[in-house]
């Protein structure tokens, strides 16, 4: 059932669709909800088309991003857009739902050392593969080092939630270029 438009409605949306002019990702009433400005009738379901949404729309990025000329990558991959996504709202968010507990869950914990254990590895294998073989000799056993401090936290994972360690398992291999 849709909900009735009134003045107050229009106004919110007025707002909304003034502070963000170039969302798309969804309608502008359900940012307006999301935002907190206009009431969720039925929350389970809201919040499950929103996620939906958003899956939708990195499915899409992933299906049509490879088809990009170069420059185009580039851009993208280099947008405050990106930057802010991880360092602005992904890793605070699971930060502080580890730090700011006293007892934080095991499934938590688990997920930010699977997040950061693949851009760790994305990163290190990255800088290895772009620099020049004549660094190859000093990052490899630097490299090494730190691959072997991850195996350590992914063994200190396992033992406090066994049945998420699948989760944060750390692929080990060191991709070195050659």
């Amino acid at each position: 059932m849709k909900s009735i438009r009134n003045s107050k409605v229009d106004s919110v949306l007025d707002v909304i669709e003034k502070t963000y002019p170039s969302y798309r990702l969804c309608s502008y009433e359900n940012l307006a909800r999301i935002n907190g400005k206009l009431k969720i009738t039925n929350s389970s379901r809201f919040w499950n088309d929103r996620s939906h949404d958003v899956l939708s729309a990195i499915h899409d990025i992933n299906v049509t991003f490879h088809r990009y000329p170069e420059s185009h990558k580039q851009k993208i991959l280099a947008s405050k857009e990106i930057e802010t996504l991880f360092h602005s709202q992904i890793f605070p968010h699971l930060e502080s739902k580890i730090r700011d507990s006293k007892n934080a869950s095991p499934e938590d914990t688990a997920m930010m050392v699977k997040i950061c254990s693949n851009f760790m590895k994305i990163g290190l294998s990255g800088l290895l593969r772009s620099m020049p073989s004549d660094f190859t000799h000093i990052l490899e056993p630097k490299i090494q080092e730190i691959f072997s401090l991850m195996d350590a936290i992914n063994q200190y994972t396992n033992r406090i939630a066994p049945r998420h360690a699948k989760i944060s398992e750390f692929p080990f291999d060191l991709y070195t270029g050659k």
